[in-house]
């Protein structure tokens, strides 16, 4: 209830102590028979994500789809939904390397611009570039999917070396 009652209040850092406390209290070994601790994960994450935290904010949803009971899972996702779309990753190159910084985030932000249209520029310009860089000093997970969304943007050359470093029996690897 204080977690929720500062968040409302617009109070987040008194909000994220509030809710940070519940989980440690979870860890800890007390009893949560109403699923507290799960809750709080969510509710973190909406901190993060008001104070304009986004990688944050999708990391802590990620964390709560896998602690959550079905509802809460359904809720992670639509939240993670949300701040995929409400992130302008072409103009805050900033909030986009927060997300290529994490690895469960940078595969996440992968497939979120696989099924969505690539954003042009900021794929072809920042995003791609970026992942082969990342892929000089070592393999990159999903090269198969960098590929697609090397292919879907026109970039023929750069689909053919990510094809090449991914898994040649990948459907996607193979369909490109």
């Amino acid at each position: 209830m204080l977690g929720m009652t500062r968040l409302r209040l617009e109070q987040y850092d008194a909000a994220r102590t509030a809710f940070e406390l519940v989980k440690s209290m979870a860890i800890a070994g007390a009893a949560d028979p109403l699923g507290l601790a799960p809750a709080a994960t969510g509710w973190l994450g909406r901190v993060f994500y008001k104070k304009g935290e986004t990688a944050a904010a999708a990391r802590t949803y990620l964390d709560f789809f896998k602690i959550g009971d079905d509802e809460q899972k359904s809720s992670a996702l639509q939240s993670l939904e949300t701040v995929f779309k409400s992130t302008d990753f072409a103009s805050d190159t900033i909030k986009a390397e927060a997300f290529m910084q994490d690895g469960l985030l940078r595969s996440v932000m992968i497939v979120w611009f696989l099924d969505h249209a690539p954003q042009g520029e900021f794929t072809t310009g920042w995003l791609l570039p970026r992942l082969a860089a990342m892929a000089a000093s070592g393999p990159v997970p999903h090269a198969d999917r960098i590929a697609w969304l090397a292919y879907d943007s026109g970039k023929m050359e750069e689909d053919e070396k990510w094809a090449a470093m991914a898994d040649q029996e990948q459907p996607m690897t193979l369909w490109v």
